[in-house]
């Protein structure tokens, strides 16, 4: 027999007045859900709405964020300026080369 699975409480967020739910967002991570103001009717059909959704997804919160694509050379763009200025004491000038060299052989 499985475990029940608990869903996350409809609670007072004390420093805003707004009733909050605390979601786990995988990898023992968790994220505050701010709802309209504790104690209201708004606020408990806010709290069964995001509920409804994260079951939906698989008890997994979605990401309202998108992630732009990068290819490997826009990477290494970005990356490249950072090498030297981390231990440019510790990187010699061949270290520099060979990893500039490599970086450049890189398929995009």
């Amino acid at each position: 027999m499985s475990a029940k699975q608990s869903v996350p409480s409809y609670r007072s967020h004390k420093q805003s007045g707004q009733a909050v739910v605390t979601l786990p967002e995988g990898l023992g991570n968790r994220r505050d859900i701010l709802l309209e103001k504790y104690g209201t009717k708004e606020s408990r059909q806010e709290y069964a709405k995001v509920i409804a959704e994260w079951e939906a997804a698989g008890r997994q919160l979605r990401s309202d964020e998108k992630i732009p694509a990068i290819t490997i050379a826009e990477l290494i763009d970005r990356f490249w300026p950072w090498v030297p200025t981390r231990r440019p004491e510790k990187m010699t000038q061949r270290e520099t080369s060979r990893l500039r060299a490599s970086f450049a052989n890189a398929p995009a």
